[in-house]
């Protein structure tokens, strides 16, 4: 088991240059410090083993592209919503490490009737240069793949594709189904190990206003079946 401390400092604008068209630009810089925890009997109380740890300070620029034509922000039933980055850290800019993180994410709502919606989810991570572990891509960090524990399949680089079905019973409740496919993989658009994911979940509108939901999931991954609460939708 591994702990990690994290300072960190984080600015971004993003600017509407054309209409559901926005471009940005963001700064983080953060020191780190990362150790293996030992449980407090694995060894005798005399011997004092001395502290592994690995500290770095991380700087990196990141350019960003984002396209948004949803209807609405929480609970979309029509529309795209297109998001790409590119993070660039620099001996330059004060970083430990040289190293390039890049992401892209597409999504697409079609509204099916007056109670459902298909939404589906294309979204792939890369860790280039000489990025260090923690930052490499992987599953059970966000809601890509529901079904696996964080950090069992990590990778320089991700793909993940997801499709969810919603349904609205009442102005209140509602129902949906997922399943996805993904993998992780040492080289840019790779192939690794095979990673299926599927799942149910069940909505409730907690703040109608805003049309938000109370998210209850259950998903099973190649290995596992985890259970999810959560506040909005998965994506």
């Amino acid at each position: 088991e591994l702990g990690q401390d994290v300072d960190m400092a984080l600015a971004e604008a993003l600017r509407r240059v054309v209409p559901h068209f926005y471009v940005g630009l963001k700064a983080v810089y953060a020191n780190t410090t990362v150790a293996p925890r030992f449980p407090g009997d694995l060894l005798p109380p005399e011997i004092s083993p001395p502290r592994l740890e690995v500290d770095y300070t991380l700087a990196a620029l990141t350019p960003r592209l984002q396209f948004d034509n949803r209807d609405h922000e929480f609970n979309p039933r029509s529309g795209w919503l297109v998001d790409g980055e590119a993070a660039v850290s620099r001996d330059a800019f004060g970083s430990d490490r040289d190293y390039e993180h890049y992401e892209f994410s597409a999504n697409h709502y079609r509204s099916m009737s007056e109670q459902a919606v298909l939404a589906s989810r294309l979204h792939m991570k890369y860790a280039a240069g000489d990025a260090p572990y923690f930052l490499y891509p992987a599953f059970g960090l966000g809601s890509d793949l529901r079904g696996y524990q964080t950090g069992t399949y990590r990778d320089r680089f991700l793909l993940a594709l997801q499709a969810e079905y919603r349904h609205r019973f009442t102005p209140r409740w509602g129902a949906v189904a997922f399943a996805g496919i993904g993998s992780v993989a040492p080289d840019f658009a790779d192939w690794g190990k095979t990673l299926p994911s599927a799942g149910l979940g069940l909505r409730w509108v907690v703040a109608p206003q805003n049309d938000i939901s109370l998210r209850f999931d259950v998903a099973r991954g190649r290995d596992d079946t985890i259970w999810y609460v959560g506040v909005g939708e998965a994506f």
